[in-house]
């Protein structure tokens, strides 16, 4: 077990709304925190859409299941499998913000 949790990462996604100017729909777009700052995040077409984050939060994902493409100028980080969803809880309280 401790050899599975080794290999989970936790990675933390931001995620926006976007609308397509020809056609008018709404779609996701994914930004991943990693050590060199927020890169593209996308997900392969196995994992359902159910399962895709719809808030920014935290995924843990095996490092089997990711993959960094970096042919390009920006790098694009590819997850095909996600372990589990972490919610962020988020102070709503605006008094600890405001002095």
């Amino acid at each position: 077990m401790e050899k599975e949790n080794e290999n989970l990462k936790k990675i933390k996604v931001y995620v926006s709304r976007r609308k397509n100017n020809e056609t008018g729909e709404e779609f996701n777009v994914y930004k991943a925190l990693t050590k060199q700052g927020k890169i593209d995040l996308k997900f392969r077409k196995e994992i359902p859409v159910e399962q895709l984050p719809i808030h920014t939060c935290y995924i843990l994902v095996d490092v089997n299941n990711l993959n960094v493409n970096q042919k390009f100028e920006y790098p694009v980080m590819w997850v095909s499998k996600i372990e589990a969803i972490e919610e962020i809880e988020f102070n709503q309280n605006v008094s600890d913000y405001i002095d």
